[in-house]
């Protein structure tokens, strides 16, 4: 009998600590990457706009977490008057198509736009898989150095 309760405890010893160690409320967390928010993913941060006559141009940078993918599919500004554009060209990654992050965690862009007057104010929104959405604001009042139409 002594040997038998010997390996009750041996076998009930190895399904405890065999079983996978989760952290406090685990149960709670996402199956997959794609339930991690965007903005913990990707925070888009606007260092200035240049207005054209002929186009507006964004410059901003990705910080992201280092060797992971991410993609954008569109960029949506939206003015303070309700006005929206959509992005005509975009340098520095490929829309729609995923992009990885080395090791510093950030990736320079330059997203383009239809001209339009100088604004003060507005919003980018990106969005990624699934129609997911982040939003950065830029005010002109935040960045000592901004960019005038030529």
């Amino acid at each position: 009998m002594i040997k038998n309760n010997s390996l009750v405890r041996v076998a009930v010893g190895l399904v405890l600590f065999s079983a996978p160690v989760l952290p406090v409320g685990a149960s709670d967390l996402p199956s997959s990457d794609h339930a991690i928010s965007m903005k913990k993913r990707c925070e888009p941060v606007i260092r200035s706009v240049d207005f054209r006559k002929d186009l507006t141009r964004v410059y901003a940078t990705l910080n992201g977490i280092p060797h992971t993918a991410f993609r954008i599919d569109r960029v949506v500004m939206v003015t303070p008057s309700g006005k929206s554009y959509l992005f005509t060209d975009i340098d520095g990654i490929d829309a729609k198509r995923y992009f990885q992050w080395e090791d510093d965690g950030k990736i320079d862009i330059e997203i383009d736009f239809p001209a339009m007057k100088a604004i003060s104010d507005f919003r980018l929104e990106f969005y990624g898989p699934d129609n997911e959405k982040i939003i950065s604001i830029y005010k002109k009042s935040q960045y000592k150095k901004s960019h005038k139409r030529k």
